[in-house]
């Protein structure tokens, strides 16, 4: 029989926030009708018009504005919030077929109710669900309509209904539920979370998705205790206080429970504690970076590349079959994270995450980098890490790669990594056989990155007629210079001119793999963010294998 203790994360208590008084009427008021996307790229187009035909037909007097945010959808843009406050009385924000970007949708018409702005938000009905927690989550009972997916295809007189049911949104007198204040406490969580037999734990983690959907190992109290062997910090030491997609307050101790579920090593918790930090802390300056795409739905991975002497500590494969199966520490530190993103964040799929069609690198996906079998300094080195220290990198992505190649070079590998949707990072993993031949011509890691981006190149105007082009390509261009990825010379620049497609910095050389062929592979992975373990390893230090003796580069 096992008493496993409970591995959820500690949700915040949220301050309810009543919704901005309704007007009796619209006649006379100015409206505005905010894109979360351009109208043709989101699809509420349709919908939009319905509006403007229905507000002149009941509201003659009334003004109508169409506002396309000039950020990207998941940016807090101050400028655009104080625009809608001082150029409307009342506002429709439209979200998109995109589950972060409803969620948004409804966070940010929540901040302008707050600021005296009725509104009601347009989603899809195929977002319901994602709707609900957002307005939850929110503190204002936000009012929404759900619209069918696509609206192209729906009728006239539906469109009509539709609209009607918008507008009584903005004028409908609120309710008690609507005007409460106060805050809203998080729910009471038992430490002891079930007790049973082996077979009855794995039901009960099961039954309340709690699991990956692979078995998991009980975390006893007795099974935790060891795992926090394998950190110096104390259990309640606070990692997080905005474990996304829910921002919960994740502890030691509940990173502990996840590593012991995933069948983690004491040795692999430092990892994992980094990976949750590194997770939280975003990218760009942006926590949402790593939270948004755990959202969405299209379907993301995390990739985690470890550097220093805790690869050999925690017993980590460098070499052959290193991103495959066999290796107990890379699947299980990989593995730690997703159930790190159910149990500490609350992802659930369905509810607040809506991947259409998954991505098995989403189980499992950390590795080593073969440091002792490159030419180079290692990818932490080159991110500004002494040689000594243990590092995880966390990128994002991860839902299309190509490779792997041996007889091809990188000028295939840049042509054919210009088809990969979205275009915005790569993770080039290279063979320790492929880097010392790309040295032998003289480049270093810095060089095959710059080769890459180079020769990744498509005509400007395809670039611009892409899907997302108009919602995050060109917002991040027009946007905050601190942020700005690509060259910004892409928004001039004439159709027919070859431009890199990747940003510069978003290309990211990592050396993987056994010394068998020169092969290589690019994943689509984003925003690397590298931070140190040294903080969360044990005290003393774990010493390092004899010198020359690199970490594993075998499953056994």
């Amino acid at each position: 029989m096992f008493q496993v203790l409970n591995p959820r994360g500690e949700p915040h208590p949220v301050e309810l926030r009543p919704l901005a008084a309704r007007p009796a009427t619209l006649q006379g008021l100015r409206i505005a009708l905010v894109n979360s996307w351009p109208g043709a790229d989101s699809g509420f187009a349709p919908l939009f018009d319905a509006l403007r035909a229905r507000i002149a037909s009941r509201f003659p007097a009334a003004r109508v504005e169409v506002l396309d945010k000039p950020s990207a959808y998941s940016i807090d843009d101050a400028a655009f919030w104080d625009r809608i406050v001082a150029s409307c009385d009342v506002f429709v924000y439209a979200a998109a077929p995109s589950a972060s970007t409803t969620h948004y949708a409804v966070h940010y018409t929540a901040k302008l109710e707050a600021r005296g702005r009725p509104g009601a938000v347009a989603v899809y009905d195929t977002l319901r669900q994602d709707t609900r927690n957002s307005v939850e989550g929110c503190g204002s009972e936000v009012r929404w309509t759900a619209a069918p997916y696509p609206l192209a295809e729906v009728a006239l007189d539906a469109l009509v209904m539709l609209a009607d049911r918008l507008l009584e949104q903005l004028t409908a007198p609120l309710g008690a539920h609507e005007q409460r204040t106060g805050t809203r406490p998080p729910p009471t969580q038992p430490r002891i979370a079930f007790k049973g037999d082996y077979d009855e734990v794995q039901e009960f983690f099961h039954a309340r998705r709690w699991s990956d959907g692979l078995p998991v190992t009980p975390p006893t109290p007795e099974a935790v205790e060891r795992m926090l062997q394998g950190t110096c910090a104390a259990p309640d030491t606070v990692v997080t206080e905005v474990m996304g997609p829910q921002n919960w307050r994740v502890t030691v101790e509940k990173v502990a429970i996840v590593a012991v579920m995933a069948g983690c090593t004491p040795a692999c918790l430092p990892v994992v504690l980094g990976a949750v930090q590194a997770y939280s802390q975003g990218a760009n300056g942006l926590p949402s970076a790593y939270s948004t795409p755990a959202r969405a739905t299209n379907s993301f991975a995390f990739m985690q590349v470890v550097n220093g002497p805790i690869r050999h500590a925690a017993g980590m494969n460098a070499g052959l079959n290193a991103l495959g199966p066999g290796n107990r520490a890379n699947a299980s530190i990989g593995r730690a994270l997703r159930l790190a993103l159910i149990h500490l964040g609350g992802w659930d799929v369905g509810t607040n995450a809506l991947p259409v069609q998954g991505n098995p690198a989403a189980y499992t996906l950390a590795f080593a980098e073969n440091e002792e079998a490159s030419p180079w300094p290692s990818l932490a080195q080159r991110r500004g890490f002494a040689a000594s220290d243990s590092v995880l990198t966390l990128m994002v992505g991860g839902w299309s790669h190509v490779g792997n190649y041996i007889a091809a070079g990188l000028e295939r590998l840049a042509r054919d990594v210009t088809t990969l949707e979205y275009p915005s990072g790569l993770a080039l993993l290279l063979s320790p056989e492929r880097a010392k031949l790309l040295a032998a011509q003289g480049l270093d890691a810095a060089g095959v990155e710059d080769f890459v981006w180079q020769r990744a190149v498509l005509p400007a105007r395809e670039v611009r007629d892409g899907i997302y082009w108009s919602t995050l390509i060109a917002p991040n261009l027009r946007g905050d210079p601190a942020r700005r990825l690509w060259d910004v010379a892409l928004l001039d620049a004439p159709d027919e001119a070859l431009v890199p497609v990747y940003p510069r910095g978003q290309l990211t050389t990592v050396v993987v793999g056994g010394d068998v062929s020169p092969m290589m592979q690019a994943w689509k992975m984003q925003y690397p963010v590298s931070v140190s373990l040294e903080p969360w390893l044990p005290r003393p230090h774990p010493n390092p294998l004899p010198k020359g003796e690199g970490a594993r580069t075998d499953t056994q």
